[in-house]
C-alpha cells in the first residue's frame, strides 16, 4: 500500500505533478481511433466509493472529467490499426493471438485482489492494489520494473506539489480496503480522441479454463481479432 509521507524518498524534494489537458492527442493516435489493453474490470460499487472519496479530496486539483470505470491495467497493448493507421506496433489480430498464448501459459488460477489506500504518479492519483499474480500476468506481455498495480483517479488540471498531496491525503478518508476474487482478464478499448472516456470491453479470457469469450462482434473500423 501507498505510504502517506512525502518524505518517503519515492519523489525527490520539489517534485511536481503534470498537468493534464482534456484534450485530442492526434500527434499519439495518429488518426487510428482506438487503442486496446489487458485490465482487469473493477467497476464495482465500493471501488467506486473509493475512487469518488479521492476524486472529492483532490477536486480543485484534478481535470473535472474522468468517466474511465475503475480498472487494473495490466498491459497497455497499442493503438488497433485501419486502413489509413498502421503503426509498427499496432495491436493486431496476430499479436491479439500471441497475448492468449502467452496468458493462458501462466495457468493461474483465480485469485485474490486487494484494492486500498492512495499512492499518485506525476500525471494522476490513484488506488494502491496489491496481488502478486497480476505482475506475473503483466510480466506474460512485457517487461516494465516499474509496473504498479493500481486503479486510476483522474488526471491533475495543475502542476502542483507532490509533497503538499501527500499532506493532504492525511484527512483522506478511504472506505476499507476492497477485496475481491478475480477470475477473467480482460481486453478492453478506448477512443483515443478522449483521454477520459469510458472504456469497452472487447472479451474476456477465462484465467482457469483460458477460454477467449468476445463480447461482442467488434465494430468495423476497430476489428481486435
Amino acid at each position: 500500500m501507498a505510504t502517506l509521507d512525502a518524505s518517503d524518498g519515492r519523489w525527490p524534494d520539489g517534485a511536481m505533478t503534470v498537468a493534464c489537458r482534456d484534450d485530442d492527442f492526434v500527434e499519439w493516435h495518429r488518426g487510428c481511433r482506438r487503442a486496446a489493453l489487458w485490465a482487469v474490470d473493477a467497476d464495482r460499487d465500493d471501488v467506486r466509493a473509493a475512487v469518488a472519496s479521492v476524486r472529492n479530496l483532490y477536486r480543485d486539483l484534478l481535470l473535472p472529467r474522468y468517466e474511465r470505470q475503475p480498472h487494473i491495467t495490466v498491459a497497455f497493448r497499442g493503438l488497433i490499426p485501419e486502413p489509413h493507421c498502421h503503426p509498427a506496433d499496432a495491436f493486431t489480430p496476430v499479436r491479439l493471438d500471441g497475448d492468449l498464448e502467452a496468458l493462458r501459459s501462466v495457468r493461474l488460477a483465480p485469485f485474490e485482489v486487494v484494492v486500498g489506500g492512495w499512492g499518485t504518479f506525476p500525471m494522476v492519483p490513484y488506488l494502491s492494489v496489491s496481488g502478486p499474480e497480476l505482475l506475473r500476468l503483466q510480466q506474460a506481455l512485457v517487461t516494465d520494473p516499474r509496473y504498479t498495480p493500481h486503479v486510476t483517479a483522474g488526471h491533475y488540471r495543475i502542476a502542483t506539489s507532490i509533497a503538499g498531496l501527500y499532506a493532504i491525503a492525511r484527512d483522506l478518508k478511504l472506505p476499507p480496503p476492497v477485496s475481491f476474487a478475480v477470475e477473467r482478464l480482460a481486453l478492453m478499448t478506448y477512443d483515443t480522441a478522449d483521454i477520459a472516456g469510458p472504456l469497452r470491453v472487447e472479451g474476456t479470457l477465462d484465467l482457469a479454463t483460458g477460454e477467449w469469450v468476445r463480447s461482442a462482434p467488434p465494430r468495423p473500423e476497430t476489428p481486435v481479432g
